[in-house]
């Protein structure tokens, strides 16, 4: 009979579960083979393909999450006005690596003098119709402080993708976090 008193519990947990604290980039800066050592600066429209990778930020309060999860969406319905193009031959398969041997500098990151990439922490697959399969995506915790990453193809054919990063409807990268 006690144990009737904890489904309240679980159910709560599933809940949480399924709405994570959802944090947005606070800087995407595109690094663009063409244009060598011009910096960009951080945009609004993330562009991933073979001559443009792109640095993502994340600033993160301190809190209390036990896990942590790089989350992407694409919002393929036309009514709600997010906006994205995928072009080049599928598989449309795009690599997440960590960023860990100095902050993102906004004003003076280019192709040319970015940084090493870290260890790889998560893929994307997306298809024509914006259907979005993760692998992988669990990262460590961060804790009032910015954790940084960088997007780019998965492979050397020329494919890419563009996003205007939105809250609503969900439509881009985020950083989830879960108790």
């Amino acid at each position: 009979m006690r144990y009737l008193t904890l489904i309240p519990v679980l159910f709560g947990l599933q809940a949480l579960a399924e709405n994570p604290q959802r944090i947005f980039p606070s800087l995407m800066v595109p690094l663009d083979e063409r244009l060598g050592d011009k910096p960009l600066g951080t945009q609004k429209t993330a562009d991933v393909e073979h001559a443009v990778h792109t640095e993502f930020s994340f600033d993160v309060a301190v809190n209390v999450a036990s896990t942590c999860r790089l989350g992407f969406t694409m919002n393929a319905d036309p009514a709600r006005g997010a906006p994205w193009k995928l072009w080049g031959e599928a598989p449309y398969v795009f690599n997440v690596s960590t960023l860990t041997q100095r902050p993102i500098w906004k004003h003076w990151d280019t192709w040319n003098n970015r940084q090493n990439y870290g260890p790889y922490v998560a893929s994307f697959s997306v298809d024509q119709a914006g259907n979005v399969n993760v692998t992988d995506g669990e990262v460590e915790c961060a804790q009032g402080q910015a954790t940084q990453y960088v997007l780019y193809p998965g492979s050397e054919r020329d494919f890419g993708i563009m996003w205007f990063e939105l809250k609503d409807p969900l439509h881009g990268l985020t950083y989830d976090l879960y108790e």
